[in-house]
C-alpha cells in the first residue's frame, strides 16, 4: 500500500513514544508541523521517533531562522 501526502513550510517535528496496548506493539509517532498550521503524523517503529524528529528539526532549522 502506498500513501502520499505533502506539506510545505515545515518548521518543527515532535516525537512521542507509545507503549504496547491490547492489540498493538509499542510504536513512536512524529508530528511534523508547518508554519501555516498544517501537520502530518508519522507512525514509526518503537525507538525511532526521536531520531527522526531530531533530523527533521536539524534540517529545517536554517530555513526557520532565515524566515524569522
Amino acid at each position: 500500500m502506498t500513501v502520499r501526502a505533502s506539506i510545505q513550510n515545515i518548521d518543527s517535528a515532535i516525537a512521542q513514544a507509545h507503549g504496547a496496548g491490547d492489540f498493538h506493539t509499542p510504536f513512536d509517532t512524529v508530528n511534523v508541523k508547518s508554519r501555516d498550521g498544517g501537520y502530518i503524523d508519522l507512525f514509526l517503529p518503537s525507538g525511532t521517533g526521536k531520531s527522526v524528529a531530531d533530523a527533521i528539526n536539524a534540517a529545517v532549522a536554517p530555513a526557520v531562522e532565515v524566515a524569522a
